[in-house]
C-alpha cells in the first residue's frame, strides 16, 4: 500500500494558485489608475467577475461531486493558466479584464476541489486542523501578492505593467498543475468516512443544526467580502489620501491581508469560537467599524488601526464558513462550491457599491458617504441576522441547557 502524500501539497498548490488570483484580481485598480479608467468602469468588470464567481462555485462544487476533484482542480487550473495567458498576449487596455473573467469562473473549479480534499475522511478535530492548512495557502499566497502588487503594476511603464502582472501568474500556475497532476489522485484513496460533529461542550450537533450554522456562515461571509472589495479597488485613492507614493501603496495597504492570515492561525488552533454565534456576531459589526476607521482615517496610522481590526473580523467570518461548510458533511464539494459562490456575491455587491459612490459621491464626499451608508445598512442586516439566529437556534440553546 502506496503512503498517502502530505496535505501540506494541497496548501502548496493553493498558495501558487491565489498568488496568480491576486495579483489579476487587485492589479486591475493600479492599471485603471494608469489608463485614466473611472472608478465606475473598473467597478464594472468587478461585478461581472463577481457574478462569475457566484455562478460558477456553485457549478463548480457540483463538477467535483460528479467527476471528481482531480479532474475539476486540473479543469481549474488549466483554466487558470489560460486567463494568464490571455494577459499577456491579448491587447493592452482588453487584456486585463478579459483575463478577470476567465478568473471569475475557472478557479472555482479549483477551491472545491482542494477543500472537500483536504477535508476528506477527517473527524472534527481534523476538520479545523486543515482548515488551517488551506487557509495558510490562499490567505498566505493573497498577502504575498498583494504586497507586491503596486510595485510590480508601477515597473515598466503601463503596457509592460500589465502583462508583467501575468507572468507571475502564469508561472504559478504551472507549478500548481505540475503537484496537481504528480499527487492529487492518491489523495483521493483516502476513504470520506464521516464523523459526528460536537461542541467544545460536548453536544452532539443534528443535521438540521449543521445546516442553520453553515447557513449563518454563508450570511456572514459575504459582508467579509464585500468590504475587502470596496477597500481593495479603492487602493490608488487611499493612497493618494495619505500621500503615499503609488508605487509601494500596497505594502502600506496589506496590513489587513496578513492579519486575516496571522487570525487564521489562532482560529485554526483555539477552539473557542466554534459555534459561538455572539463572537460572529461582533465580527460581523466589526466588519463596518473597520470600514468606517478606514474611510475616514486623516492619516496611514489611523488607517492601519482600522486595517487590524478588518484583518481579524474577515479571517472570523471566512473561518466560520468554511469550517460550518465542511464540518460532518457528506456533499463537501457542493457545499465548498456554495461557500465560494456566496464569496462573489460579496465580491459583486462590494464594486457596485464602489461604483455608485464614485457616481453619487465624488472626491471628499466618496469618503464620508459611502462608509456610513454601508455602516448604517450593516447595522440593520447584522440586527435582522441576530433575531435569524436566536429564533432558528432556540431549540440548539435549550437541549445545550
Amino acid at each position: 500500500m502506496h503512503k498517502t502524500p502530505s496535505k501540506w501539497l494541497i496548501t502548496a498548490i493553493g498558495f501558487f494558485v491565489n498568488i496568480a488570483t491576486t495579483l489579476m484580481m487587485y492589479g486591475q485598480p493600479y492599471y485603471a489608475e494608469q489608463h485614466r479608467w473611472t472608478i465606475w468602469q473598473m467597478s464594472v468588470w468587478q461585478m461581472a467577475f463577481g457574478v462569475g464567481i457566484a455562478i460558477s462555485a456553485v457549478y463548480g462544487g457540483k463538477f467535483v461531486e460528479k467527476y471528481g476533484a482531480d479532474r475539476s482542480l486540473n479543469l481549474g487550473l488549466a483554466g487558470t493558466l489560460l486567463a494568464a495567458l490571455v494577459g499577456i498576449f491579448a491587447p493592452a487596455g482588453w487584456n486585463l479584464n478579459l483575463a478577470l473573467l476567465l478568473t471569475g469562473i475557472f478557479p472555482n473549479f479549483i477551491w472545491p476541489a482542494t477543500e472537500s480534499t483536504l477535508m476528506r475522511g477527517e473527524n472534527n478535530a481534523g476538520v479545523q486542523r486543515n482548515v488551517l492548512k488551506y487557509n495558510l495557502g490562499w490567505a498566505g499566497g493573497s498577502a504575498t501578492a498583494f504586497f507586491f502588487t503596486s510595485k510590480l503594476a508601477s515597473y515598466g511603464g503601463p503596457n509592460f505593467a500589465a502583462r508583467g502582472l501575468f507572468g507571475v501568474p502564469t508561472l504559478m500556475c504551472i507549478l500548481a498543475l505540475v503537484l496537481s497532476i504528480a499527487f492529487m489522485k492518491k489523495f483521493l484513496q483516502i476513504p470520506d468516512t464521516q464523523h459526528p460533529v460536537e461542541t467544545n461542550d460536548g453536544y452532539r450537533l443534528t443535521a438540521k443544526d449543521r445546516k442553520i450554522f453553515r447557513r449563518l456562515g454563508w450570511i456572514f461571509n459575504p459582508m467579509g467580502y464585500v468590504i475587502l472589495t470596496i477597500c481593495a479597488l479603492l487602493t490608488p485613492q487611499f493612497a493618494n489620501k495619505m500621500h503615499l507614493n503609488l508605487e509601494t501603496s500596497s505594502m502600506f495597504l496589506s496590513v489587513f491581508f496578513l492579519v486575516r492570515l496571522s487570525c487564521f492561525v489562532l482560529f485554526g488552533r483555539w477552539k473557542g469560537w466554534c459555534y459561538h454565534v455572539p463572537m460572529l456576531l461582533s465580527s460581523y459589526f466589526g466588519l463596518a467599524v473597520a470600514l468606517l476607521i478606514m474611510m475616514l482615517a486623516p492619516n496611514i496610522y489611523i488607517h492601519m488601526i482600522g486595517q487590524v481590526i478588518l484583518g481579524f473580523c474577515l479571517a472570523m467570518g471566512y473561518q466560520a464558513s468554511l469550517f460550518y461548510s465542511m464540518a460532518g458533511s457528506e456533499t463537501k464539494g457542493e457545499h465548498g462550491g456554495g461557500h465560494e459562490a456566496v464569496i462573489g456575491l460579496g465580491i459583486g455587491i462590494g464594486a457596485f457599491c464602489v461604483g455608485c459612490g464614485s457616481l453619487f459621491a465624488q472626491h471628499e464626499l466618496l469618503w464620508k458617504v459611502m462608509a456610513p451608508g454601508i455602516m448604517g445598512i450593516t447595522v440593520i442586516i447584522c440586527g435582522g441576522l441576530a433575531m435569524y439566529s436566536l429564533t432558528t437556534n432556540l431549540s440548539f440553546w435549550k437541549k445545550r441547557g
